[in-house]
């Protein structure tokens, strides 16, 4: 569906909106005689309920089959002029390039809440805010009986202000409404309604002062720059520095280059953790002109970010944010900048549409004759490939740390000549050694470990059966909290549960729990380390706005010795204390079943030893495996990441693997296992022949790597072919009637998992 220039005065209007599988258009009267325009946003009403819409085409006479008196009217011009025609053009080619309708697309690219069932967002309006307070203060008697979600609520509710909340707040922070209203049933917590008046500003944080900060550059930093002046618009570099070599100030000396000639900047990130620290240090550039977008930012701040994007090219601004925010309508665009460009962040796997960041932005690049700066201490294979093949990047190298730093020491630990000589612990002998000298020395340390919680699952100990989702087939994770209380949680659908008294299989009460998560390695290093202060730093910690910025500034105003979490943790933080990393149970990272598993470990390990000796003071990794002769681990120890580059894309090519390659993934699921592996069997036989012929093997179908998740069930099928074939899937596959209802089927190409 193409999208018709509108002049102000139709007298009817077909609006988009929101409603069945793929949307549908209704024809609407502008009654109002408002000025409306191609792409505008309208409030308009569907079945008596008010919905938001987009305005796809004008008539001067009513369309045949209707009659004027059952038509509705435009209610309000919600947002004039949505669509940018260069934005719409790129984004008309991104919904065809990932198999979307162009209005589904939209959906995507507009802030959340927009388009779909209208909610009355006047601004400076009074509305009603829900406060939770904590009633009891003492100790709550042993006979009330509790849930964990309960008690996590009650410790929550105990550490804030006046031991009150807001019920948005608490909806941020993951707490059910079902559990406050249990808590208020046993007169634990009460609830009270408070008038209020919500202000849709700019965010309270924001200066209205513009700082020019210049920072002294090396060599190489100025080559970096150098080389990017004198790009061709529509090009970009790929910007290859070690960790710690001064790639952000490259990017803020880049960015005040087009701030100061009116053009906008997008700088992309591929994690929320690391907002925070880039957002800071560019304030105390550009102030007010520095914009954060992202899903904990807000609507209300999504929807200042979006306005700011539409109207910047009268007041230029810079847009930090994660893959999302490639969406926002920047005009002019002078330069877009993705960080860390490697990670796999960047890519959307579910819902549809799943695109990669990286490829959306090197796309828009060219569509809006901006500039690309896409920087890493580890490069993915195809962006350095592309450098070495296409015009697109031109690699720059950043080759040493600022002031001369050298890089980390890296130590590998032998876990099985640990284990030979009687030591059991999690950690390493000459590990704890080393956290004890630099808590001596005033040094702060990290620690990664690749899960959560507290243990990985729970056996029994007399069948071997383990433990799992009820909904999914994936083992539960035990968690613990600081009372020693266990229960049962489902990373994937969410699910809790108590932990079982007996086995459902065989009746035995012997539990054994297996794996190391988060929780369980502070505890052992509470009881090990005397007087150590640790913060975690994962996702069961960071839940809710600002938690990020919080923990990492509490750790790095010296308030604890070590940060420990997930793999978060080796993403670009800057902490100059930090003089040791370490990371714990890496083969469990080795050995992971995917095509890219080498590379992405050796990124993280490399990335991981990079956040040491950031300061003054030289910094060290301990990795502890049971396989130091590993590949992978050898050329950590080396640093030879472009040997490895080298010699990885060989193999890919002698095997035509991605990126020499192309895939694509169909994903079906369903409640019933038979009905959704015979819709893909279905689908497999009508596609088989006709794809073949144009260069494409289809296989499967299959069982995905989880056959099981929230009670659907899931199957996949696999289509390979040749690196420059196109991909013939077309959107009627996915609403073909050979499809039952309940199965929902998404269309991946390109799939970073394989």
């Amino acid at each position: 569906m193409s999208l018709e220039i509108v002049t102000p005065y139709y007298l009817y209007l077909d609006i988009w909106i929101d409603a069945g599988h793929k949307g549908q258009i209704f024809t609407y009267k502008n009654s109002k005689i408002l000025q409306i325009s191609i792409g505008d946003l309208v409030k308009v009403s569907l079945r008596e309920y008010p919905h938001s819409g987009i305005v796809v085409k004008g008539r001067n006479k009513i369309p045949k089959g209707l009659d004027d008196s059952s038509i509705k009217s435009i209610e309000e011009l919600l947002e004039a002029t949505t669509i940018d025609p260069n934005w719409y053009n790129w984004l008309h080619h991104t919904a065809n390039q990932y198999h979307i309708s162009f209005f589904k697309m939209l959906k995507i690219a507009l802030p959340s809440g927009w388009i779909g069932n209208y909610k009355n967002n006047k601004k400076n309006r009074d509305h009603r805010q829900t406060e939770i307070t904590l009633i009891t203060r003492s100790p709550i008697k042993r006979s009330i009986l509790l849930t964990n979600n309960q008690l996590e609520l009650i410790h929550w509710l105990r550490g804030q202000i006046n031991h009150y909340s807001t019920k948005d707040d608490l909806e941020e922070n993951k707490f059910a409404q079902s559990t406050i209203n249990s808590l208020e049933k046993k007169t634990i917590v009460q609830s009270r309604i408070k008038l209020t008046s919500e202000l849709n500003c700019k965010p309270k944080h924001l200066r209205a002062t513009f700082q020019s900060f210049i920072a002294p550059l090396h060599n190489d930093q100025q080559i970096a720059l150098q080389v990017l002046d004198t790009l061709k618009t529509g090009s970009g570099i790929l910007l290859w520095g070690v960790t710690g070599s001064g790639k952000t100030e490259v990017y803020i000396q880049a960015a005040a280059k087009q701030l100061q000639k009116g053009y906008n900047v997008l700088m992309l990130t591929p994690e929320i953790s690391l907002i925070a620290q880039l957002v800071d240090r560019c304030r105390k550039c550009f102030g007010e002109q520095v914009i954060e977008y992202h899903s904990n930012s807000g609507k209300p701040n999504q929807g200042y970010a979006w306005g700011a994007s539409y109207n910047s090219a009268s007041n230029p601004i810079i847009v930090i944010g994660t893959r999302s925010a490639i969406f926002l309508p920047l005009n002019p665009l002078g330069l877009i900048i993705l960080d860390e460009e490697h990670d796999n962040s960047y890519k959307q796997e579910s819902p549809m549409p799943c695109y990669h960041a990286r490829d959306l932005a090197i796309r828009r690049n060219q569509e809006c004759s901006s500039k690309l700066i896409l920087g890493s201490a580890t490069p993915s294979l195809e962006a350095w490939r592309v450098c070495h093949s296409k015009d697109l990047l031109n690699l720059v190298r950043l080759r040493q740390r600022i002031n001369g730093h050298l890089p980390p020491k890296i130590n590998i630990v032998d876990m099985q000549l640990e284990v030979k000589e009687g030591h059991r612990n999690l950690l390493s002998r000459s590990l704890l050694h080393q956290l004890k000298v630099i808590k001596g020395l005033g040094e702060q340390a990290i620690i990664l470990v690749p899960r959560r919680g507290y243990n990985s699952f729970l056996s029994c100990r007399s069948c071997g059966a383990v433990i799992e989702c009820p909904k999914c087939d994936v083992p539960l994770r035990v968690h613990q909290n600081k009372k020693q209380y266990s229960w049962l949680h489902c990373h994937w659908c969410n699910y809790k549960d108590m932990i079982e008294q007996k086995c459902q299989d065989c009746g035995s009460h012997a539990f054994k729990a297996f794996g190391t998560g988060t929780q369980r390695v502070i505890e052992q290093l509470e009881q090990t380390l005397d007087g150590f202060n640790i913060i975690r730093f994962d996702h069961d910690t960071t839940r809710g706005k600002n938690r990020h910025r919080q923990i990492l500034a509490q750790f790095a105003s010296g308030k604890a010795d070590i940060l420990l979490g997930t793999q978060m943790l080796s993403k670009g933080i800057d902490l100059p204390r930090v003089t040791l990393a370490a990371i714990l149970a890496a083969d469990n990272l080795l050995r992971r079943p995917d095509l890219r598993s080498f590379e992405r470990s050796l990124q993280l390990f490399l990335q991981l030893a990079g956040r040491a000796g950031r300061g003054d003071r030289p910094g060290q990794m301990f990795l502890q495996t049971y396989y130091p002769q590993h590949p992978v681990i050898r050329y950590l120890a080396s640093g030879e990441y472009e040997e490895f580059l080298i010699k990885e894309l060989s193999v890919r090519k002698a095997s035509a693997l991605v990126p020499y390659s192309r895939g694509c993934i169909l994903h079906f699921s369903g409640v019933s296992d038979t009905i959704t592996v015979a819709t893909a069997n279905l689908i497999a036989e009508s596609i088989r022949l006709s794809y073949k012929k144009l260069g494409w093997k289809l296989i499967g179908p299959f069982p995905a790597p989880v056959g099981r998740i929230s009670g659907r069930s899931q199957w996949q099928l696999l289509l390979y072919g040749e690196e420059n074939n196109i991909l013939p899937l077309m959107l009627s596959i996915v609403s073909t009637q050979m499809i039952p209802k309940g199965i929902r089927i998404s269309i991946d190409p390109d799939p970073e998992n394989l």
